[in-house]
């Protein structure tokens, strides 16, 4: 409890990172009833990002706090039924008190030799490509690409939701394959992101199959680049309804 009242109190701007707070000033404000309770709380929030301890005596507010990323969903599972990528974005950024916005842009172009691979189509193919950089407060956060079969997802609305163009083509969710890279930025990704070129990213790829009437395509190919030291994904599973 403790824990999610500093937490809270993180988000609504209550403590920041433009300040210290020594353990018995927590202790007083959050009505801790034992140091060692008070400590346990401060361990999980430094695991998860949100502080940065000063020896054992007092707490920063860290100024870019991580940010955590859910990235499962249930599959077969309809596109209303489970969290878009920018409501799961939105909702990291929010409980650490951040405004998450991004900025996009939809073009059609040939697929790449990855691309294709990964879409079972051929090179040159016409492919549909989504990029977004995502924005936690005013930093740079995320760098997603998405690919889709032009053949499904004709982008004559650029604002469009490809998930539902998909979901309202009749294709039905089966299953998905991920892969997670650490790695270190390259320049073009450096400069999007706001890094250096030394600096650690976590390299996100997902492509999600789906059905109609026939057999099993893939239908998304989406690669996020996290910074490294801003970001932990975590996994949930779902055990469907029969």
């Amino acid at each position: 409890m403790i824990a999610q009242l500093i937490q809270r109190s993180i988000a609504r701007g209550q403590l920041s990172a433009a300040g210290v707070l020594s353990l018995a000033e927590l202790a007083q404000r959050f009505e801790a009833s034992s140091t060692e309770e008070l400590q346990l709380a401060l361990a999980r929030l430094q695991s998860e990002g949100l502080i940065v301890m000063r020896g054992d005596l007092a707490l920063v507010v860290r100024k870019s706090p991580m940010l955590t990323q859910v990235m499962s969903t249930p599959a077969g599972s309809s596109h209303k039924d489970s969290l878009r990528r920018d409501e799961i974005f939105s909702d990291g950024a929010r409980m650490v008190g951040l405004t998450a916005t991004g900025r996009s842009e939809t073009t059609v172009e040939p697929a790449s030799l990855d691309v294709a691979d990964q879409l079972e189509i051929a090179v040159r193919t016409p492919i549909v490509h989504r990029q977004i950089v995502r924005y936690a407060g005013d930093e740079p956060a995320a760098l997603e690409n998405a690919y889709y079969p032009h053949d499904i997802v004709e982008p004559a609305d650029p604002t469009a939701d490809a998930n539902r163009i998909i979901d309202a083509a009749g294709y039905r969710r089966v299953g998905w394959i991920d892969a997670v890279v650490a790695r270190l930025a390259n320049p073009d990704e450096a400069t999007i992101l706001g890094l250096d070129t030394s600096s650690p990213v976590m390299d996100h790829a997902r492509v999600l199959y789906s059905r109609k009437d026939g057999p099993v395509r893939p239908v998304e190919y989406v690669r996020t680049l996290f910074a490294g030291s801003r970001h932990r994904l975590t996994y949930e599973y779902k055990q469907l309804d029969a």
